[in-house]
């Protein structure tokens, strides 16, 4: 939780989602909490302040690469539990294994 995906290169992050997928059951859940393109968006403004380094997904790319290491439905809400959308504050998401 917060912030709980994104922290590798892309060939690492699709390896952590891989490993997460192996290791549940079918019908297992893997809820990833993070900020995504579409929360960080529409407040962008760049500024000089300490750095970090964090891959930020679009919903689209998160579902497509989760998809890849073997996860089958997605469901996206805010963290206020709402349906996820343009603007929304944290991207929570549950990805299902088949």
């Amino acid at each position: 939780m917060w912030g709980s995906f994104g922290y590798f290169d892309e060939a690492g992050n699709l390896a952590q989602a891989r490993a997460a997928a192996r290791a549940l059951k079918p019908g297992g859940r893997y809820l990833i909490d993070t900020p995504s393109l579409e929360s960080i968006y529409p407040d962008f403004r760049e500024r000089h302040t300490e750095r970090s380094s964090m891959r930020i997904y679009s919903l689209r790319e998160l579902t497509e690469l989760l998809r890849e290491a073997g996860f089958t439905s997605f469901e996206a809400r805010d963290d206020a539990l709402e349906p996820f959308e343009l603007g929304s504050h944290r991207l929570w998401l549950v990805a299902r294994k088949a």
